[in-house]
């Protein structure tokens, strides 16, 4: 997913038609079913997922960024089963999703922006716990967080990705203003301090962990990338 809210605009439209699924199967979810987590690549398959989270996953964006639409896109689930014909990367999984959207749910969108009450995620003074990745650390993706019930692990981890994840964390939209742009390893401990009641830090969690680390949440107003959605239907049959 592009960094959250670094896009500049949503490309709805652009090559929609140039690449797709050479097979896909969507069809209702069983409600006692099990919930996975999404895969992709040669065999791509998305469990109890609502057209909401699928127009996510294809544009690379977060929930509150998707404005409008009837009411069952985060209502209904569905199972997606879908196969590529020939080995496709990370980014072609998704414009073959986005087709899928298009084709199946005659999904129609369209970028704007919107204000809305943001955090800035800025550095206020990087302290040693904010490591250059390890040299072994891979510098083909963002990284991962990990997160336990004392302390957060980073490895490889770009702003990019740590924006998000506190995006997703705080569910606002959180701007990466941090100017730094290497791969990061750290580990912060929870501790057992609770944040001031002004700040927007929920305790236990890495937005509060995240002052060991030099960095700080501010508040604020921006204009946030959006999609809107005009319309969609329920999935044609398969």
């Amino acid at each position: 997913m592009c960094a959250i809210l670094l896009l500049s605009s949503i490309g709805v439209n652009a090559c929609a038609a140039e690449t797709e699924f050479a097979v896909a199967s969507i069809r209702p979810s069983d409600p006692n079913g099990p919930a996975t987590r999404p895969r992709t690549g040669p065999m791509a398959f998305f469990r109890r997922a609502s057209l909401k989270d699928l127009i996510g996953l294809a544009y690379d964006i977060e929930r509150f960024q998707i404005v409008g639409g009837p009411n069952w896109l985060e209502q209904q689930r569905y199972d997606v089963d879908a196969k590529t014909e020939t080995p496709a990367s990370h980014a072609e999984i998704l414009q073959m999703l986005r087709s899928l959207l298009q084709h199946r749910f005659n999904l129609k969108a369209h970028s704007d922006s919107q204000p809305m009450a943001v955090y800035a995620l800025i550095v206020e003074h990087r302290r040693e716990q904010l490591l250059d990745a390890a040299i072994e650390t891979p510098r083909d993706g963002i990284g991962a967080i990990q997160v336990g019930s004392s302390d957060v692990r980073g490895r490889g981890v770009t702003m990019r990705l740590l924006a998000r994840y506190l995006a997703i964390e705080l569910g606002r939209p959180v701007l990466n203003e941090t100017g730094l742009d290497g791969h990061y390893d750290f580990t912060v401990s929870f501790g057992d301090v609770k944040p001031p009641e002004d700040s927007p830090e929920s305790f236990g969690s890495l937005s509060f962990a995240i002052k060991d680390l030099g960095l700080k949440l501010q508040s604020k107003r921006a204009a946030v990338p959006v999609l809107i959605i005009d319309s969609a239907v329920p999935p044609s049959a398969n």
